[in-house]
């Protein structure tokens, strides 16, 4: 008797749990029907979903846990290719789709090419001394009683790398007569940006780049 009523509410229990795919799919088709009814009545008004797209694809771009390589930008090519196939066989669905992957795919092309346009090299490690030409941007008194001069440089010696566009030099004293424009020659060493001195706590070296 006990396995009989095991049996029967075991019964139960699979009816009850055959209706769930059922009942899922049932919802499902029913989202997509909605979804593809309001795409077709805005048929007329798609364009302007392009700034929206374009929006997703840079919030791609900062999504990523690093910067994206170059060639993530060549991506709207194949991708237009394959919308202009759609467009050509008469393909609605896969020419809607891949016409949002190619706006999608823009935003980030766009997001890299504007990174790479206000990248700037970098000391990574101190350098030795070095011979040091440079254009002085601004001055401005350090806590210890010297000089800090912002300075666009023109040449480092000797030096093989690429040049950073600007470094700060702190002088120990007071540096009279510089202003804006001048020119001038140094020698000194050159050290990395600081990192922050605690997890979580103020980057100054991010805020200096």
């Amino acid at each position: 008797m006990k396995l009989e009523t095991f049996y029967q509410a075991s019964g139960r229990y699979r009816t009850a749990f055959g209706r769930i795919p059922g009942a899922v799919s049932s919802h499902v088709s029913g989202i997509l029907a909605i979804v593809r009814g309001g795409w077709s009545a805005d048929a007329q008004r798609r364009t302007l979903f392009a700034p929206v797209l374009l929006g997703v694809g840079i919030g791609v771009f900062f999504a990523c846990p690093e910067e994206p390589p170059a060639w993530v930008a060549i991506l709207p090519a194949p991708l237009a290719v394959a919308w202009i196939a759609a467009l050509r066989f008469h393909l609605p669905t896969a020419h809607t789709l891949l016409a949002e992957c190619v706006l999608v795919a823009a935003g980030l092309t766009l997001s890299i090419a504007r990174a790479r346009a206000l990248d700037t090299p970098q000391i990574v490690s101190e350098t030795p001394e070095l011979e040091i030409y440079g254009r002085v941007r601004d001055t401005e008194p350090n806590a210890r009683g010297g000089t800090r001069i912002t300075l666009e440089l023109r040449h480092l010696e000797p030096w093989k790398g690429a040049v950073p566009r600007l470094i700060r030099l702190s002088t120990a004293g007071q540096v009279e007569g510089l202003r804006p424009g001048d020119c001038i020659a140094a020698r000194a060493s050159l050290r990395p940006l600081p990192s922050p001195v605690a997890p979580d706590s103020f980057d100054f070296g991010r805020k200096l780049w």
